[in-house]
C-alpha cells in the first residue's frame, strides 16, 4: 500500500494564504409599515354658472361618506382623512345626478362638477292672473359673504316668460327694476334642476261705484249693475281712433273687469295697458238706459251717479176739478209685492206733489190709487189724480139757502175739512 499524501506545492520559506472566508448572504430589508392615515380632498365647481357669480356660496351641499350624511361649508372644499388602510366611499347627489368616489389612496384637490340650475319666470298680473310681457325683471343672489347681489337683468317676452341660465344652489330674489326686497326671497335647492314662479305685477286699478245720488231711500243709493244695460267703452287719445267696446275678459282692448260685485254697483277695472306707444287710452262707462257717458278715472276711483227720476203729481177736487191745496198723500212702494210706505207728501199751492231726482226705477202708488211705473230710463213722470171731497154727497136747495154766495162759502167750507 502506498500512501499518498498531498503537499502544497510553495517555495521554500513562504506561508500559505489562509483560506476565504465565504461572504455572508444580505439580510433582507424589513418591509416598510403600512401608513394608517388616507387624506382626500374635494373641490365642488358648478357647471356653466354665470360668470357674475364671484362669492358662491356653497354651504347647505349634503353629501355621504360611507353611507353617513355631512354637509358643506360656504367654501365647498371637503377635506377627508382616515386612519386606516380600509377604502371608503365619497358620494353627492346634485340636481337628481349621483357621483361616487372609492377612496383607495390619498386624493388631492379632486374637482367635483355641479350642474347649474335654471328658473322658468312669468309675469302674470295680480288678482287676475293675466300675462303681462316686456317687464324688466333684476334677479339678485345672496352670497357667501351675506350680501345681495345682482346678477343678471333682463326683460320677458311678449307672453310674459324668461327663462334664467346658470344658476347656483341657494337664496334669491327676483323683482321689478328697482323693487328689491329681501322679504320676497326664495330658494334653489340642491335637487331643483328648474324652479318655476310667478312674478305679480301690480295693474292699474279703478273702481267703478255706480249709485242714483239722491232717492227716496236715501242718498249714494247703489244700483243692481245686473239689471241695467251698460257698456265699456275704449279709445285712444289721438283724435280719431276709437278702439272698440270691452268685453269683461277682453284683453285686446287692453282692458279686463270684474263683475263680482256688480248687484251692488260696483265694477273693478284692471288696465292691462295705458297707451299704444304714443297716445294713451282713454276709457268709459257708458249707460244705455240713460244715454250718458261717465269718463273713467284711471288707477283710483271713479264714481257714476244716476239721476233717479222726478215726479209732477196733480191733484184735483172730484166736484170741480180745483186743485187739492194742501191735501196729504202718503206714496207707497212696492217692495217684492209688499208695499212699503216712503213718505207723506203734502199738495203745495197749485195742488201739486214735486218730487225731484228721487224715483227710483220701480212700482208706486198715492194711497189706494192705481199704481204707476217707474221703468229704468225713465228722467220725468206726470200723472193726475181727483181726490173726492165730502161734498160730493150733498145737493144744494135754493129753499134752504137763498143767498148763492152762502151756497159757495159753505161749499168750500166743507171741502176745506175733507183736507
Amino acid at each position: 500500500m502506498f500512501l499518498i499524501s498531498s503537499v502544497p506545492n510553495v517555495y521554500a520559506g513562504d506561508k500559505p494564504d489562509k483560506p476565504e472566508k465565504p461572504e455572508k448572504p444580505e439580510k433582507p430589508e424589513k418591509p416598510e409599515k403600512p401608513s394608517k392615515d388616507i387624506f382626500a380632498e374635494f373641490v365642488l365647481q358648478y357647471s356653466g354658472a354665470d360668470a357674475d357669480f364671484m362669492n358662491i356660496d356653497f354651504s347647505g351641499i349634503s353629501y355621504f361618506v360611507d353611507s353617513v350624511e355631512y354637509f358643506t361649508d360656504q367654501s365647498g372644499i371637503i377635506n377627508l382623512s382616515f386612519n386606516d388602510v380600509l377604502s371608503h366611499n365619497f358620494t353627492i347627489l346634485f340636481g337628481g345626478v349621483s357621483q361616487t368616489v372609492i377612496i383607495t389612496e390619498n386624493i388631492l384637490a379632486m374637482d367635483v362638477m355641479l350642474d347649474s340650475k335654471s328658473i322658468d319666470l312669468s309675469t302674470v298680473f295680480d288678482e287676475i292672473f293675466l300675462p303681462v310681457g316686456q317687464i324688466d325683471v333684476e334677479v339678485w343672489y345672496l352670497d357667501s359673504t351675506s350680501t345681495w347681489i345682482m346678477i343678471e337683468a333682463l326683460t320677458t317676452d311678449l307672453g310674459g316668460l324668461a327663462t334664467i341660465s346658470g344658476l347656483v344652489m341657494g337664496e334669491y330674489v327676483v323683482c321689478e327694476v328697482g323693487s328689491f326686497d329681501a322679504l320676497d326671497s326664495f330658494m334653489l335647492t340642491q335637487q331643483e334642476t328648474l324652479y318655476t314662479t310667478q312674478l305679480l305685477i301690480t295693474p292699474q286699478k279703478t273702481i267703478i261705484d255706480v249709485d242714483y245720488a239722491q232717492s227716496i231711500w236715501g242718498n249714494d243709493l247703489p244700483i243692481d249693475l245686473t239689471a241695467y244695460n251698460w257698456i265699456l267703452f275704449s279709445s285712444i287719445d289721438d283724435g280719431v281712433t276709437w278702439q272698440g267696446f270691452i268685453e269683461a275678459s277682453a284683453s285686446t282692448y287692453c282692458l279686463y273687469y270684474d263683475t263680482s260685485d256688480a248687484v251692488n254697483g260696483v265694477l273693478t277695472i284692471y288696465e292691462i295697458k295705458h297707451d299704444d306707444g304714443v297716445n294713451p287710452y282713454i276709457y268709459s262707462f257708458y249707460s244705455y238706459d240713460y244715454s250718458i257717458f261717465y269718463p273713467i278715472t284711471q288707477d283710483g276711483l271713479t264714481d257714476v251717479d244716476f239721476v233717479a227720476a222726478s215726479g209732477d203729481f196733480s191733484f184735483l177736487w172730484s166736484s170741480d176739478n180745483s186743485p187739492a191745496i194742501d191735501h196729504t198723500a202718503e206714496l207707497f212702494f212696492d217692495n217684492a209685492g209688499t208695499w212699503i210706505s216712503v213718505d207723506n207728501y203734502t199738495t203745495d199751492s197749485n195742488g201739486k206733489v214735486i218730487i225731484t231726482e228721487m224715483l227710483i226705477p220701480g212700482t208706486y202708488k198715492f194711497n189706494s190709487n192705481t199704481p204707476f211705473v217707474i221703468p229704468i230710463g225713465m228722467v220725468n213722470i206726470v200723472d193726475t189724480y181727483s181726490v173726492e171731497s165730502l161734498l160730493d154727497g150733498f145737493r144744494f136747495s135754493n129753499t134752504l139757502y137763498s143767498d148763492g154766495n152762502l151756497d159757495i162759502s159753505i161749499f168750500y167750507f166743507l171741502k176745506l175739512i175733507t183736507r
